[in-house]
């Protein structure tokens, strides 16, 4: 299930990228709703770690 999409344009793809990481490091470091694991029984929690920077 996709739940972010991001559309970044830059002169030079390595400079995208950069962009990109950067975004998707912040959000995992921002929203708890990245962080939720769920568990072959069906029953899930949430990771109380963020991703270190």
């Amino acid at each position: 299930e996709a739940i972010v999409l991001v559309a970044i344009a830059a002169d030079r793809r390595g400079t995208a990228q950069r962009c990109c990481q950067e975004l998707l490091e912040a959000l995992k470091h921002e929203a708890p709703f990245w962080k939720r694991e769920w568990r072959a029984d069906g029953s899930g929690h949430w990771i109380t770690g963020n991703t270190p920077w």
